[in-house]
C-alpha cells in the first residue's frame, strides 16, 4: 500500500505493509496507486450489453474470495480492514505516556476489563430495565442515536427511490445482527 501525505503543495510517498490478514486474505489492488478505475478487474469478454455488471468487475468477481468471517467483500470492506490494520498499528506503537497510547493499553488490559465486568454499563442498563412505555423507549432510542451505544434504528439522507433527483431520510434498523 502506499500512504500520500501533502502539506503547502509538497507531497510525499510512504510505503506501508499491509496486514498479515489482508496479506492472506485479499489480492493487492492493480489499479495504478489504487486510484481511478480498475481495468483490470474488468472482464473483457462478457458482452456490455447483455450483463453490464459482469464486463465491469468479471475478473475482480472471479479472483476476490470472500474471507470465511465475512458476509461479503468490497472494496470499501477492503480498504476498511486495511484503514483499521493501520489505525492498529499506529496505537501500537504510540508511546505509553501518549494519550492514544494510554487509550490503548487500558483497552488491552484484559484482566482489568473482566474484573470491572458490566459494572461501567450497569447504569445505561438500569435505564434501559426502567423503560415503561413506547414512548420511553422512543425517547432513549433517539437519545443514543450520536451516543456511546448504538441505536436500533439506523438514520441517513440518501436519493428518493421514487424520485432519485431528490434526497430524503431514511430510517431502518441498525446493528441488529449478531457475529
Amino acid at each position: 500500500g502506499r500512504s500520500i501525505g501533502c502539506a503547502g503543495g509538497a507531497c510525499a510517498h510512504e510505503d506501508y505493509e499491509s496486514t498479515a490478514l489482508l496479506q492472506s486474505t485479499y489480492r493487492k489492488p492493480r489499479a495504478a496507486e489504487g486510484w481511478g478505475l480498475d481495468l483490470a478487474a474488468m472482464d473483457s469478454t462478457a458482452d456490455p450489453g447483455d450483463n453490464f455488471y459482469r464486463y465491469a468487475i468479471g475478473r475482480w468477481l472471479d479472483e476476490t474470495e470472500i474471507p470465511g468471517d465475512q458476509t461479503s467483500v468490497s472494496s470499501f470492506s477492503i480498504l476498511d480492514s486495511k484503514v483499521e490494520g493501520q489505525v492498529h498499528g499506529l496505537l501500537k506503537a504510540a508511546p505509553l505516556d501518549s494519550l492514544q497510547g494510554k487509550l490503548y493499553a487500558s483497552f488491552m488490559d484484559e484482566d482489568a476489563v473482566e474484573a470491572l465486568g458490566d459494572t461501567p454499563i450497569l447504569p445505561e442498563l438500569e435505564l434501559i430495565a426502567g423503560l415503561k412505555s413506547a414512548a420511553e423507549f422512543a425517547a432513549y432510542a433517539g437519545s443514543t442515536h450520536m451516543g456511546f451505544g448504538g441505536s436500533p434504528f439506523g438514520l441517513y439522507i440518501g436519493a428518493d427511490p421514487k424520485d432519485p433527483s431528490m434526497n430524503v431520510a431514511h430510517l431502518g434498523q441498525a446493528g441488529l445482527g449478531l457475529p
